[in-house]
């Protein structure tokens, strides 16, 4: 009976290890990062943390810039200019709900123009080079807002200078 039993025993371990292993997702592709907010950083599917490829027309096309080095863009080009009427780079443009989860923004510039409503989770905002601006948006516990603005308070940022 003692046999019995662990052989019932050793054939349920072995049942839920193949049902773990049926269940985990199969990592296709390495070279797309994601936020993740247990850690504060971006990972692929193999765990290894990175940023996305910078693709302007993407990041255009759906206002999705997750996990991406920002370092020295102006960031008013991130909209379509092609689509704005009498555009002008320091025309009170509003860059509006964008995902910028986990970005790093080390020298971008925004000058005149606003970011609203867009997510900033994990985002290093604090060598952000900005004025004449209002940055707006949702922010976690890993999120480094920029010099000089006022705390945040209920995971909102509001910033302005």
């Amino acid at each position: 009976m003692k046999k019995v039993k662990q052989l019932i025993l050793l054939l349920l371990i072995v049942a839920i290890i193949v049902l773990i292993s049926c269940n985990k997702e199969e990592c296709t592709d390495t070279n797309v990062y994601t936020y993740k907010a247990e850690t504060g950083q971006c990972e692929n599917c193999d765990g290894r943390v990175g940023f996305n490829i910078f693709d302007i027309a993407a990041i255009r096309a759906t206002r999705n810039a997750e996990c991406l080095d920002l370092s020295g863009q102006k960031l008013v080009f991130l909209l379509d200019t092609s689509k704005i009427e009498n555009f002008q780079e320091f025309g009170d443009n509003k860059l509006e709900q964008y995902n910028f989860k986990g970005s790093r923004f080390d020298s971008c510039e925004l000058f005149f123009n606003n970011i609203l409503e867009s997510d900033f989770a994990g985002a290093d905002l604090s060598k952000l080079e900005f004025g004449y601006a209002v940055i707006e948006g949702y922010t976690d516990e890993y999120t480094i807002i920029p010099d000089g603005c006022p705390a945040v308070e209920n995971d909102s940022l509001y910033c302005i200078r």
